[in-house]
């Protein structure tokens, strides 16, 4: 057949150019749909969701799905996107178009449906119900049509652009449109809008957003050349759609949004057939589970196989069809990082001999924990002004880093990576179509503080409705935070659960099928033990400590509340015991280094550490060796922190079997700070940490939690840990009155954490719609709070110009940064670079977007210095040591 001309009517709106070439609208639309279609085959867990959130059977589910696919792109019809090609559009339509791009074609399809086709058209087009009017079917396909037109990761906009569609929509474009949609209708609606009378609007708007995610997967896929390359040829829609369908088979089986089939036999002696369970381990094997979604809360000690447990309940909810797969998050990338290696081992367990179902690393250097080679796909570039085509979206989305994992079958990351499913970012559809229906498995739950805790809440109402489990695993909650989370997840089920009465430990919270079951845990023998508590208020006295280990041919750690309180007690202690005998870790070095100094500590502190690397160390850390790293000493330092998390560092401590040097063959938890007298000062905390009072700022829950060790003097697991934490966050005593302030403002900390994780979330009643936000990349809106954080890249001089300061392949820019706070880095980098630093950003995978790079010049003696500058002119300086990581000159004018 001829190309198409000037007299194809809807053929002849382009959707894809290049060098004359180009891909029409309606073809393009027939491309998604097919690919939306056959993702829905392919993972016949999905559809069965959408039917379920729905209320609707399986075709009218396809038949609707097929036609809102197809016209995805409508706003492409509009002068203003066909006008990006000048001379492609005038041969096609015969005339010159001047308009400028405004809005955004998705926004403009939002507008071309709002103001052309709804409500007048519908009678005409045939989409009212049989048991309605024309505003019954606008209450249920809103929420959709928002979906199918938001598919570039958030909603369209939805101001009145009523005159923008009057300029840019005339009349030969509105009649070659409403000929098209009749034409799509008659393919795909051929006996009209299939809903039934009992399709609900509530429904609709909340299955909206899986829809959303499954437009932006179609329409990538659709949109790769690779599988739908151009075609012009005039054809019937019944023609191309053929086409389509087959094209899409083999995109989608390539693109691996591929159920995979799960393995039929299922339990704890599949997946760890040479270990003998713990009471934890057998209970996770045996307990009854629920036919649909289910929520289970797991407290328990460190040491006691919680990660086993989970995974056997994970496992066998996949193989008895309750679950298409597993997402693992952690709450560190370290964490993750030894996670990953962990599960990677047991994929074999959960899927099918010969089933594609890789195990996915999510966060955002896992090219650097992995060491992948960077691969270059041919994509599609921009449409004109800037915006990219939906290949190149996808392509650097995907390359960035690595969010896919939430769509594999199994996938372990951070947990920010699940909580941006919630959030109002871009792409965050995407993420909660990935997620829907899986396991997920939340590591370390006490450790989130209440915004995490208030998102993560709004992630299990939302993951119940899209037909997923969920696992928390903690060291132990209080009362009020477990009630919660159990509330949030039956909420998302219509459900409500009985108040929690169990206060026994360890225990497991099941909700499954309305019902709440609290199931108490025998103890483990091996983890059941006493640990000495001795506070100290003085550096001498923990010196002395320290030289007593040491003495005996032992190793220490002591955990800081702050890396500057690290730095400068590393420094201390090496003038006291020598270099070769401290090592510091913490957050603050560049990727390679961390990862290096990681590496070491692993290997020394590890289960497998050997006798002689251990003899006579220390480790003076800040926080990154508190949860899920595998690191034990003989004695363990720490500076006075919350007591949930003094649980956690005391879990480092002697926690495998082995020799222990002679005066510490038992534990012993050696407490850093101020006494716990009656009546303490307000600054009873600052005034010994000053920078720890920033970064735990309940100094109450501080003395409560040295009272309570004080007199004590030892705590016994699992026994004491419930009366441990509600001694500290649910006392039956008064506060001290110098103390009672910083209560209040924690409280009223607390309220404005909910109240902004409330902003931030998404309202699953409100469906795919565009708020008071911008729906920005994930960058800008925060998964934790805290204070805001830039990410440096150091650079070096060297003869070509700008290098990595890393010398490590690959990635060597990446394994370059480090993530510092904004207030001691300036946002402006060093001028006197300026021309360097732009010629480095094009050797660079992501060209520096969203870093900061700062120039590193040696300073002598292992050291570098480099400057950035604020908006306000002023400079800040750091300096960079490998052993030491960044420390901070003050700022000069």
């Amino acid at each position: 057949m001829p190309p198409i001309t000037a007299n194809s009517g809807a053929l002849r709106y382009w959707a894809k150019s290049d060098r004359g070439g180009f891909h029409p609208v309606v073809y393009h639309g027939l491309d998604v749909a097919a690919s939306g279609l056959e993702i829905l085959k392919r993972n016949p867990g999905l559809e069965r969701r959408l039917e379920r959130a729905t209320g609707l059977e399986s075709d009218p589910v396809r038949q609707w799905l097929s036609f809102g696919l197809a016209i995805h792109d409508l706003g492409k019809f509009a002068d203003g996107f066909q006008g990006l090609d000048k001379e492609l559009s005038a041969r096609l339509l015969g005339r010159t178009i001047t308009r400028d791009y405004f809005p955004r074609h998705d926004t403009m399809g939002w507008a071309i449906w709002n103001e052309l086709i709804a409500p007048a058209q519908l009678e005409q087009l045939g989409l009212v119900p049989e048991w309605g009017d024309a505003r019954d079917a606008l209450r249920l396909l809103t929420p959709w049509l928002l979906a199918f037109t938001g598919h570039h990761g958030r909603p369209p906009e939805t101001a009145n652009f009523a005159h923008l569609v009057a300029q840019q929509v005339g009349s030969e474009t509105r009649r070659d449109l409403l000929t098209w949609l009749g034409e799509l209708r008659e393919l795909f609606l051929p006996a009209g809008l299939p809903f039934p009378a009992t399709a609900h609007e509530r429904k609709f708007r909340q299955a909206s957003f899986l829809v959303a995610g499954l437009a932006v997967a179609a329409d990538w896929i659709g949109s790769n050349t690779e599988w739908f390359g151009f075609d012009a040829e005039e054809r019937t829609l019944e023609e191309y759609w053929k086409k389509a369908q087959e094209r899409a088979t083999v995109a989608v089986a390539a693109s691996g949004l591929v159920e995979a089939r799960a393995r039929s036999v299922a339990g704890f002696g599949v997946l760890f057939a040479d270990k003998t369970p713990t009471p934890l381990q057998r209970l996770a094997d045996e307990i009854a589970l629920g036919t649909g979604p289910q929520l289970f809360v797991i407290e328990e000690v460190t040491g006691s196989g919680k990660t086993e447990a989970a995974l056997t309940l994970a496992q066998r909810l996949v193989s008895a069809g309750r679950a298409e797969g597993l997402y693992f998050a952690l709450p560190t990338m370290a964490t993750a990082n030894a996670m990953f290696a962990r599960v990677e081992r047991l994929r074999g367990s959960f899927f099918s001999e010969g089933e594609h179902a890789p195990v996915i690393l999510a966060h955002s250097k896992r090219r650097l924990a992995l060491g992948l080679a960077e691969t270059k796909t041919e994509v599609d570039g921009e449409y004109g002004d800037g915006e990219p085509t939906a290949s190149r979206d996808c392509a650097n989305w995907l390359a960035r880093s690595g969010k896919s994992a939430l769509s594999a079958p199994i996938g372990v990351g951070t947990i920010d990576q699940a909580l941006l499913a919630v959030l109002q970012v871009r792409h965050q559809s995407l993420r909660l179509l990935g997620l829907a229906g899986k396991v997920l498995v939340v590591d370390e739950v006490h450790a989130c503080d209440e915004y995490v805790r208030s998102v993560l809440r709004t992630l299990l109402r939302f993951h119940a409705t899209n037909g997923g489990s969920a696992l928390l695993l903690s060291a132990t909650l209080p009362g009020k935070q477990r009630q919660e989370l159990v509330d949030a997840f039956a909420a998302g089920l219509a459900a409500e659960a009985r108040s929690l009465a169990c206060t026994d430990y360890p225990l497991l919270t099941h909700f499954a099928d309305g019902v709440v079951h609290e199931v108490p845990v025998a103890a483990r023998a091996e983890v059941s033990r006493e640990v000495a508590v001795e506070l100290v208020t003085s550096e001498a006295a923990v010196d002395a400590e320290l030289a007593a280990v040491l003495a005996v041919g032992g190793c220490a750690a002591w955990i800081k509340n702050t890396v500057t309180d690290a730095i400068e007690t590393y420094r201390r202690l090496v003038e006291t015991f020598g270099a070769a005998r401290v090592e510091l870790f913490h957050a603050r070095f560049c990727f390679a280094d961390r990862h290096d100094i990681e590496g070491r500590v692993l290997k020394r502190f590890g289960p497998a550490g050997n006798p002689e690397d251990r003899r006579g160390r220390i480790l003076v850390a800040s926080q990154v060796i508190e949860q899920s790293v595998d690191c034990d000493f003989d004695l363990m330092i720490t500076d006075l922190a919350p007591i949930d998390l003094v649980i956690q560092r005391a879990g480092r401590l002697q926690r495998h079997r082995r020799e222990r040097p002679a005066g510490f063959e038992t534990p012993r938890l050696v407490v850093y700070g101020p006494e716990p007298i009656p009546e303490p000062a307000k600054d009873w905390y600052s005034a010994k940490f000053s920078g720890g009072a920033f970064v735990y700022p309940d100094t109450a829950a501080l003395w409560r939690t040295a009272r309570w060790l004080a007199a004590q003097g030892r705590f016994r697991m699992p026994e004491d840990a419930r009366s441990m934490i509600e001694a500290v966050y649910d006392p039956e005593d008064a506060t001290p009155e110098a103390l009672a302030r910083s209560e209040d403002r924690t409280q009223a900390a607390s309220m404005v954490d909910r109240v902004l994780a409330a902003q931030n979330a998404l309202k699953l009643g409100q469906g795919y719609q565009r708020t008071s936000l911008d729906w920005l990349d994930d960058i800008y809106i925060p998964t934790r709070l805290g204070d805001p954080t830039v990410t440096v890249r150091f650079a070096v001089a060297g003869p070509r110009g700008l290098e990595p300061f890393a010398k490590n392949e690959p990635f060597r820019w990446e394994q370059s940064e480090v993530t510092l706070r904004a207030t001691k880095v300036g946002e402006k980098e060093d001028p006197a670079w300026e021309e360097a630093l732009a010629a480095a950003r094009l050797t660079m995978r992501d060209e520096g977007r969203y870093v900061t790079v700062v120039v590193l010049t040696p300073m002598g003696e292992g050291k570098w210095r480099g400057t950035t500058v604020s908006p306000e002119g002023k400079r800040f300086e750091l300096e960079y040591d490998r052993t030491e990581g960044v420390t901070f000159s003050s700022a000069r004018s």
